[in-house]
């Protein structure tokens, strides 16, 4: 057994950075959802509001 890999993983906890390698597929999906929530959460109301605003004021 190698005796300095518990030292490199507890370092990379301690530093706060995770333990997925960079590059891997989960850490991609983890990101690529992350900014996705982030965009919609930004983007969305500014898209919904001029058409709301569009069916309250025009009378049907």
């Amino acid at each position: 057994m190698n005796a300095s890999r518990p030292a490199v993983v507890e370092t990379t906890t301690q530093q706060g950075r995770t333990l997925a390698p960079e590059g891997s597929l989960r850490r991609d999906c983890a990101v690529y959802f992350r900014d996705l929530a982030m965009a919609s959460i930004v983007f969305l109301p500014f898209w919904t509001l001029p058409h709301a605003l569009r069916l309250l004021i025009v009378p049907h």
